[in-house]
Order: structure tokens, then sequence, then C-alpha cells
């Protein structure tokens, strides 16, 4: 989880190609913590807890409605893919547990 995080911040002001792989990677690291503990139904309470997460979801569930009634539907699927990793970064970060982090 911190590379995807750390390839993410390192990509923003430096790499591109580093910005398109960070989300992958949190992914990634975000489903194989949900099947290594076992712990998807509590990632889902999480989100539906967070105000602002679920928000987004409703946001972006507004994007992939709107490509129903776009008239270059292509164009409108590949614009919702462009709003994907913003999305991806958001849950991931809703959801996240920082191991050894003390309590504030």
């Amino acid at each position: 989880m911190y590379i995807g995080w750390a390839s993410l911040a390192v990509g923003l002001p430096l790499s591109r190609s580093l910005i398109s792989i960070a989300p992958g990677i949190l992914l990634g690291a975000w489903v194989f913590d949900g099947l290594f503990r076992h712990d998807f139904s509590q990632k889902w309470q999480t989100i539906r807890a967070n105000p602002i997460a679920v928000s987004l979801l409703l946001i972006f569930a507004v994007y992939a409605m709107a490509t129903f009634w776009a008239d270059d539907t292509s164009r409108s699927i590949a614009g919702l893919l462009d709003k994907l990793p913003i999305l991806i970064i958001a849950l991931v970060a809703a959801t996240l547990q920082l191991r050894g982090a003390k309590a504030l």
C-alpha cells in the first residue's frame, strides 16, 4: 500500500506514467488486503459511513448513467475511464488502515 502512495507522491511532479500506475497498485493492494483479512464487508461499512466516499460514488454513478444518453458513447466511456483513478484513490484512502499509526 505504501508503494502505491509513494509512487503517486513521486509521480505527481515527475512522471505521468507513475500517476497512471499508482491507482492500479493501490487497487491491487486494497483487494489483496481484503482477501488476506477477509474484511470486504468492513471496508464496505467504512465506505458507507464516510459521507465523502458516498458522495464520490454517487457522482461517479451519475457519470456512468450519463453514458447511456450521450451522443458519442465512446467518448463518454473514455471520459468515465479518465475519472476512474480519482474514484479508486478516494475509496482506498477512505478505507485505509495504517499499521503502527498512533491514535490522535
